[in-house]
């Protein structure tokens, strides 16, 4: 029996919801659209029997409905974005895995969370980032890349990928051509990029490059505007980034899936409609509107439209649709997986970088000033409570903290100085002064104290003086932050 032209248009979307159980939303989506595929939030999340059920539920009225297995995916990348913490706890931020570069690691970490996520039901993880942090103000990409190195990018995800794959999930690099150089967030506005076609080559396509020799079968594409090879439409629209590079020169034969289209790159700059259409009709082979029901029935039923009025093809359908069953049927085949435990304490532990030797303090001496967590994009998780840095270090040392928010103003500066001019030495934690940079206000108006300097986030790449020692972290996170207190006090040696 052959599959209907409208079944074969709800698989080529990926879909969210608001709740905790199949409801009526995204049932309408299923029954009168054919969706054939959903991503999950923190919102759809709440304990492992619920997600396990949801999964379920999911997959069997998709089942029943067109006969075709889901497409059950997650954002789970790590450090701060991590859709499961509740039910699969913390693991390391790409940063963190670039920061020690051992693709063993990186692989091992991959594969416990890709059976993690295989045993709720999930199948498809929109990670890992081959995106390289070249713009160290860049403010959507910092800790969410292995780095701003592109051999050490190429491994790390060259590595973590293949460790998904193992477990049986599909995983989707990004974001293809490479989100590293913006200084815009796509949540927010359409980042423009002014690199040329032989910098890309040399920089941002590298690790793609890598991974699809090696056999990736999920690219998820940007929303940037990379003026040398598209000067008019974002690369999640444009045909020339999508099949001409992609396909064409790159070889790529995967999944090509984009971005979310109720970004704020694409929803306030293109109409929903047109986007979807324009995208397919560029290469696009899945399509993420991850929230609203308005815009994803408009979506689905702009797609559909189009292939009645011949706007878009049924070939270029069908052969999306065969991607997807080749990979749909790739996830599904029953094969022998290895699962491995790991100790996460003991590997954020191992992943902490810092100076040789010995910390020296006086405690009657001695401070500790720290930021307040934040998320530094939509694709962050909500910060929690029992994040302070500062409390964690001054209760294991036995000495005063004071915290200061990243947005921190020059009144608030020139006041926290005043507070700490009786100190000698200061414990000071950062988060990305390259993007806050009031942080290094703070820092070089501490030149003459003896300065502990602690990175949350991403390491400064500005610093006029050295410090008197310093540790990276990688990830601003509960065990980051927990880890990070035994490490500290192991570091120190007391006056």
């Amino acid at each position: 029996m052959s599959t209907s032209i409208e079944k074969k248009i709800g698989q080529m979307f990926i879909m969210g919801f608001d709740s905790l159980e199949v409801n009526d939303h995204i049932k309408y989506l299923i029954e009168q659209y054919n969706l054939g595929n959903f991503i999950l939030f923190t919102r759809n999340i709440e304990n492992d029997n619920q997600v396990k059920t949801l999964c379920k539920d999911l997959n069997d009225l998709v089942l029943k409905h067109s006969g075709i297995k889901p497409f059950i995916s997650v954002d789970e990348e790590g450090g701060s974005v991590t859709r499961l913490k509740k039910i699969i706890g913390e693991y390391p931020s790409h940063l963190s895995l670039g920061l020690k570069n051992d693709e063993n690691i990186t692989k091992e970490v991959a594969n416990y969370i890709g059976n993690k996520l295989k045993g709720l039901g999930v199948n498809m993880n929109l990670a890992p980032l081959a995106d390289i942090n070249s713009n160290i103000e860049n403010p959507v990409i910092g800790i969410r890349a292995f780095g701003d190195n592109k051999e050490v990018v190429t491994k790390m995800v060259n590595a973590m990928w293949k460790g998904y794959d193992e477990a049986n999930i599909l995983p989707v690099i990004k974001h293809f051509p490479g989100h590293g150089d913006t200084n815009v967030d796509s949540h927010y506005g359409l980042p423009t990029v002014n690199t040329t076609i032989e910098q890309l080559k040399n920089n941002e396509l590298v690790p793609f490059k890598k991974c699809i020799e090696d056999g990736v079968n999920g690219i998820m594409v940007s929303h940037v505007i990379i003026n040398s090879i598209d000067k008019k439409y974002p690369s999640s629209l444009s045909k020339k980034v999508m099949t001409e590079l992609l396909r064409d020169e790159m070889g790529y034969e995967g999944l090509i899936v984009t971005d979310c289209f109720e970004m704020g790159a694409i929803k306030d700059n293109f109409e929903i409609e047109k986007s979807v259409v324009k995208s397919i009709l560029a290469g696009a082979d899945i399509i993420d509107v991850s929230h609203t029901k308005e815009l994803q029935e408009r979506a689905l039923k702009a797609v559909v439209d189009a292939v009645k009025n011949g706007e878009i093809k049924e070939e270029i359908i069908n052969r999306s649709y065969d991607r997807i069953m080749k990979a749909k049927k790739k996830i599904n085949e029953e094969k022998m997986i290895v699962k491995k435990q790991l100790d996460m304490e003991k590997l954020y532990l191992e992943l902490i970088t810092g100076s040789d030797g010995k910390i020296k303090y006086n405690k009657e001496k001695s401070v500790v000033l720290g930021v307040l967590p934040y998320s530094g994009t939509p694709a962050e998780d909500e910060i929690t409570d029992n994040l302070e840095v500062v409390k964690i270090i001054s209760d294991k040392l036995k000495i005063n903290g004071i915290n200061f928010k990243y947005d921190i103003t020059k009144e608030e500066i020139n006041e926290l100085i005043k507070e700490v001019k009786k100190y000698d030495e200061i414990f000071l934690c950062t988060a990305d002064m390259d993007i806050h940079k009031n942080q290094y206000e703070i820092y070089e108006m501490l030149q003459n104290k003896k300065v502990i300097l602690i990175n949350m986030r991403m390491i400064p790449h500005n610093l006029k003086y050295k410090p008197m020692a310093y540790v990276n972290v990688g990830g601003y996170t509960d065990l980051s932050v927990k880890v990070l207190g035994d490490y500290i006090l192991n570091k120190v040696e007391e006056n």
